[in-house]
């Protein structure tokens, strides 16, 4: 992947359990979600998903874009993250690069990010937000565990 060259440093973030949680609503036992979202899904259809967002985050984000760029990098099918991301950014303001399943190495415990696939960035320069550390076992040095995110607001 190649980023448009920056000074500011690199902020990467998950999405699901990190940004936001997704919700089976087949489930009886599940609750409901803050938000909608429609997903293309095979032959044409759609199906909607149940989210809830992470509070504070879109504040955050837009804070933390004044300072660093940020990219979204996701162990999902890119379908579904574009869904969400669409969602959280509509106009493509916040989230400059999108990583998928297919960008991951898959390993026997797995998806791990590899954040070496990142070209025209120091890898010192680079932090990556996410709530399974698992994600960052190729890079250790770069990531920053959260506290996986369902509905607690």
């Amino acid at each position: 992947m190649h980023l448009k060259p920056s000074s500011k440093k690199l902020l990467v973030f998950d999405i699901d359990e990190t940004m936001i949680h997704t919700i089976d609503e087949r489930d009886p036992k599940s609750m409901k979600g803050q938000f909608k979202i429609k997903i293309a899904a095979d032959k044409g259809r759609f199906e909607s998903i149940s989210v809830n967002v992470r509070p504070c985050l879109m504040e955050s984000l837009i804070e933390l874009k004044q300072i660093y760029q940020i990219i979204a990098f996701t162990a999902s099918e890119k379908q579904y993250a574009d869904a969400i991301l669409d969602f959280l950014d509509p106009d493509g303001s916040i989230f400059e690069e999108r990583l998928y399943r297919h960008n991951c190495v898959m390993t026997p415990f797995g998806y791990v990010k590899d954040l070496r696939i990142i070209q025209n960035r120091e890898l010192r320069k680079i932090l990556m937000i996410d709530n399974s550390c698992l994600s960052f076992a190729f890079n250790v040095n770069n990531g920053v565990p959260i506290l996986p995110f369902y509905d607690n607001p």
